[in-house]
């Protein structure tokens, strides 16, 4: 909007005319206000005004006479006779005879407004107050996608072009088919039609051409990266820019402005977490506290609560039942262990000293260990009620859930009796093949014997 005088010097109208003014006030798109006075429109063109609507003007006068009063009414200016009640509504008048628009007035006083608003009807009907659909200016932008084809040529100075295209060449002779992906670009069109494309390559990727004295479109490489030490300062990013140059930030300067100075020690002495935090108090803490396993320290006169196991090295126990190989529990309802698989145990003898205490009359395994004759286990048998060798049930620990014996031990004393077993019988078995060599003796002898009787009782019947 543009307000010129007689002259057609453009006259400012950006500043609020002085409050109790009757004025146009215009907002753009940008929320710029224009202000065009209303007094001052007529006093500019009052002859024209009046010249133009001369015959409706002197009628009002003619009509309304006497007292007069204005007021609005939907908008529309009217003058109402005091005296006589009739009304004129001067919008309609004028906008009848031919004006160029019709004027709707709200006043200060009316709307109680620090501003004073107008709005405009044109010839063709269109308001311009619920209808600016006509004056826009018709003007769009859409994101559309578009192809990118990316081709290598091998230059004659042993380097490589890289090129962008928006199709794929037809002929692309010694440029190869490097990358094939989707770009985005901006497409523009104007009030006349004209469209204008703006890819994202223009706008984000560019860096110096010399040969052109401008940009390019091809995007520019750099880099962020982490290093533990770098160069010898520790821990840093390190940002590499489009020419290859190199800058770094340590992340010691990124956060001792803002860390707070606290320590965590561990104390395997005392199996103790030791925090302190930002006022120097230290805090106590059991790695038995933090640390769950199924396992507890055996009791003992130094552990006498339970205790986590947390070594290999400690003796341990657990009062539920254990599965190797099996993840649930047999129909026993007393079974602790459940082993699939082999099971193999190691002891400080073997029972091999019997053999070595039958033959030799000593035994270096177990030199307390003395093979016994079978009067002399019937003998121990009547008197202590167990095997020799065997440990009694009176040594056993009695338990809630039976008796407990070392596995291990009794194995061996098994074995032990197995062997001693083996050598009776074997003893018994020589005892048992000499007494018959003597038996099939006397049955040859009583033979002979019976022969020699039947001789002479021949002898004697002749």
């Amino acid at each position: 909007m543009k307000k010129t005088n007689a002259a057609g010097a453009e006259v400012a109208i950006d500043t609020k005319p002085v409050n109790g003014m009757t004025f146009y006030e215009y907002e753009n798109e940008n929320k710029q206000k224009r202000y065009i006075t209303v007094s001052q429109d007529v006093s500019d063109d009052f002859s024209k005004i009046v010249n133009n609507n001369k015959t409706v003007i002197e009628a009002i006068v003619k009509s309304v006479g006497g007292n007069a009063s204005v007021s609005e009414d939907n908008g529309n200016v009217i003058i109402t006779n005091v005296e006589t009640g009739v009304k004129y509504d001067i919008t309609k008048l004028i906008k009848d005879n031919g004006a160029i628009a019709e004027l709707k007035l709200v006043t200060d006083v009316a709307q109680n407004k620090d501003s004073v608003k107008a709005g405009f009807t044109f010839k063709d009907g269109k308001d311009a107050a619920n209808d600016l659909a006509f004056a826009e200016t018709l003007t769009k932008i859409e994101l559309k996608d578009y192809d990118v084809f990316v081709y290598k040529e091998l230059l004659d100075d042993g380097t490589e072009e890289i090129t962008y295209e928006e199709k794929e060449l037809v002929n692309p002779g010694k440029k190869v088919l490097h990358n094939q992906y989707k770009a985005k670009k901006f497409i523009y069109e104007n009030e006349k039609g004209e469209l204008v494309e703006v890819k994202g390559s223009e706008l984000f990727r560019q860096t110096i051409d010399g040969d052109n004295g401008g940009q390019s479109g091809i995007e520019t490489l750099t880099s962020l990266n982490f290093y533990e030490d770098y160069k010898g300062n520790g821990p840093c990013l390190v940002y590499k820019d489009e020419l290859g140059v190199e800058s770094f930030i340590k992340l010691s300067d990124m956060f001792k402005y803002s860390e707070t100075v606290t320590t965590l020690v561990f104390d395997n002495q005392s199996r103790q977490i030791i925090y302190t935090n930002e006022s120097g108090k230290p805090e106590t803490h059991n790695y038995d506290d933090v640390i769950q396993e199924p396992w507890y320290v055996a009791k003992s006169d130094s552990v006498k609560l339970d205790k986590q196991a947390t070594k290999n090295s400690e003796d341990i126990y657990t009062n539920g039942w254990v599965g190797i190989g099996y993840d649930k529990k047999s129909s026993a309802s007393n079974e602790k262990l459940r082993v699939n698989g082999s099971i193999t145990a190691t002891n400080s003898y073997y029972a091999d000293y019997v053999f070595e205490s039958y033959f030799d009359g000593y035994s270096n395994l177990k030199y307390d260990y003395k093979f016994n004759d079978l009067n002399t286990v019937d003998s121990f048998i009547k008197t202590n009620k167990h095997l020799p060798g065997i440990t009694p049930i009176s040594d056993l620990e009695k338990t809630d859930m039976g008796y407990s014996f070392n596995v291990s031990e009794l194995s061996i004393q098994l074995l032990e009796k197995t062997e001693e077993l083996f050598l009776h019988v074997i003893d018994q078995q020589k005892e048992l093949n000499a007494k018959g060599s003597r038996i099939e003796k006397l049955e040859s002898e009583m033979s002979d014997m019976a022969k020699r009787l039947q001789a002479l009782e021949a002898l004697l019947t002749k």
